[in-house]
């Protein structure tokens, strides 16, 4: 019996709703200050902020890169790049960055003849990268405190967000237990993937700041890392296609609370969502070199059927 797919039509409806909100949320406000704020920024603090964002999916590659290499050496750092970038642009068209990662793992199985070891090899990257993050969460402290008190000042209100927060943290520490399984042999791969994460990281601040520099907004880098760890860890929710509107509001709410004007934080939320499409742009080249790989092993496996035969006979042993 077919089961009805709950999952995609709550991206579909949550897409719908958050570009509804964010729609709702530009028709009040100023346009003439939202295009003045916009305009204002310096081209070469645009071009600064989309070379770091660039070089930050370069760190991404090295995470996930640290990962493969440690069950495979056929794949080489240029390929990781390409099936990252090319995740990265179909993230733009798919559901949540969840599409891209799908994307990935099809683009790395002809190099590991595993489907199971390329799609835990993917989630496991996705999980350090969260992983990671929380690191960077205590910077954002002053912004959920903010936050937290402008919704309720009940101490139950508070209690119940932050025990909200620590289930996701234990949800994510008990998923990295369970994909730690096939690298449970080489912490030393583990420990690069999560050196070239918190490198992303820092790189993903420095994009943002470029262009909060640029509108010379009043914010501290402690801040717009703060606002960096909670925008990610929003976003990894798949409750939009791409996080489209979802990321948005966060951005601006976020902002707000930090004293930035309405026109000011949705200035930053589309520019920095501009820029990371445009990043993704190279993706797009590489589509085309996903059905190559799929071609030469489909004839391979044409050539030697026993291949996939004892690949089966393997997970059943297992």
């Amino acid at each position: 019996e077919k089961k009805p797919n709950w999952s995609g039509r709550i991206r579909i409806i949550g897409t719908i709703i958050s570009i509804l909100l964010l729609v709702w949320l530009l028709r009040n406000q100023d346009w003439e200050a939202l295009l003045r704020t916009t305009a204002s920024i310096p081209p070469l603090y645009l071009i600064l902020s989309l070379t770091i964002f660039i070089v930050f999916q370069f760190a991404n590659t090295g995470r996930w890169w640290s990962l493969l290499r440690a069950q495979t050496d056929k794949i080489t750092f240029r390929k990781s790049a390409e099936l990252v970038f090319t995740g990265r642009f179909a993230s733009n068209f798919l559901p949540s960055s969840i599409g891209g990662d799908v994307i990935r793992a099809v683009g790395i199985y002809p190099f590991l003849q595993s489907a199971f070891t390329a799609s835990t090899s993917v989630v496991l990257d996705r999980i350090i990268s969260v992983f990671s993050r929380i690191f960077f969460l205590p910077f954002a402290i002053p912004i959920l405190h903010a936050a937290i008190l402008g919704v309720t000042t009940s101490g139950l209100g508070t209690m119940g967000i932050w025990a909200g927060l620590f289930t996701r943290i234990e949800g994510v520490y008990r998923s990295i237990v369970s994909s730690l399984q096939p690298w449970r042999n080489n912490p030393r791969a583990l420990l690069g993937a999560l050196l070239f994460s918190w490198v992303g990281i820092i790189l993903d601040i420095l994009s943002t700041y470029a262009i909060v520099a640029g509108m010379g907004l009043s914010l501290s880098a402690v801040e717009v890392a703060g606002l960096v760890a909670i925008t990610h860890l929003a976003t990894t929710v798949p409750f939009s296609i791409n996080a489209y509107g979802f990321r948005e509001l966060t951005v601006v709410a976020a902002l707000q609370v930090l004293g930035v004007s309405l026109e000011e934080a949705a200035a930053l939320a589309i520019v920095t969502r501009g820029l990371a499409m445009i990043a993704s742009l190279p993706g797009a080249i590489w589509i085309g070199g996903l059905l190559e790989d799929w071609r030469k092993v489909s004839s391979t496996q044409a050539d030697s059927p026993s291949v996939a035969t004892t690949e089966i006979g393997d997970l059943e042993r297992e």
